[in-house]
């Protein structure tokens, strides 16, 4: 019996160590200042280190124009390839199998990330770096490349954590596209507080259908939980915004101060007109 499980244990540590072989990325090394790129960015990306992403800030806006080109591509590489990573059964076996070698032989092999932490750190890393003032970091083009990828495992990952993470970073960085329209069309549908958030970003940015769109935000604009962001969103569809003057009107007599001035201050957005007899309506 235990020469059958060595044999096993053997057998699937060089499949895994395959696999790990396979999937690692062809052609010559590049390096930037003297170091290797990829375990840098690989850092930054998935792992989210604060140092290294740090780093990359820096080299972004420091580098020569040559350099600069090599770091963008290589970062585009990874987040790609990063967001593309499949799970494998073969995953647990081989961390297990490496976790518990002796020492002097675990750090020979090579070290296999969990596929779903990948996508994850990924995920998180375009929520962290599309935010406010962190655009420098992200290549020109970057957020439409990754917009396909980001629509693929909001709809078809096999971790419902994954396919959330997905539409909400699809909400705060995605493009347009006609699944992204679809996806976050129904995440404004939904019932879910951080979903309904994730689409009105999307729409404030791309201010589309207001005959489907604009309805929703309304209703959502009475929830708390989504309120502001909704109210950005509908200011952003202006004079498109037309249908949702009257029941704007209606919250913007409430007794709650905090939805007067929000409803006010989208039908200055909307219709000033509106909005001023509004004001004046008001005690």
């Amino acid at each position: 019996m235990k020469r059958r499980y060595w044999i096993a244990l053997v057998t699937l540590l060089a499949a895994a160590l395959g696999m790990v072989v396979w999937r690692t990325p062809r052609g010559p090394e590049p390096v930037y200042q003297g170091r290797p790129l990829r375990p840098w960015l690989q850092r930054a990306v998935v792992l989210r280190d604060q140092q290294a992403n740090s780093r990359l800030k820096e080299a972004m806006r420091s580098a020569d124009p040559a350099s600069k080109a090599l770091i963008e591509e290589e970062l585009v590489h990874c987040v790609t390839r990063s967001l593309k990573t499949k799970d494998s059964l073969l995953w647990k076996p081989y961390n297990y199998v490496r976790t518990n070698l002796p020492p002097v032989i675990a750090k020979v092999l090579p070290r296999w990330q969990n596929p779903t932490s990948v996508r994850c750190g990924t995920l998180w890393w375009f929520l962290w770096r599309g935010g406010a003032g962190s655009a420098d970091v992200a290549p020109s083009g970057l957020f439409q490349r990754a917009t396909p990828v980001f629509c693929n495992l909001a709809r078809k990952d096999p971790h419902p954590e994954i396919r959330q993470m997905a539409t909400v970073t699809l909400g705060g960085v995605g493009t347009f596209t006609p699944e992204a329209f679809q996806i976050m069309l129904r995440a404004l549908s939904s019932t879910d507080p951080e979903l309904i958030t994730a689409g009105a970003r999307w729409f404030q940015r791309q201010p589309l259908d207001p005959e489907r769109v604009v309805p929703l935000l309304v209703r959502s604009f009475e929830d708390p939980l989504t309120r502001s962001d909704c109210a950005s969103a509908l200011r952003a569809y202006g004079l498109q915004a037309r249908a949702a003057v009257a029941q704007l009107v209606t919250l913007a007599e409430s007794n709650d101060p905090y939805v007067s001035s929000k409803a006010k201050w989208v039908l200055e957005g909307i219709d000033p007109v509106a909005a001023k007899k509004a004001r004046v309506a008001l005690p």
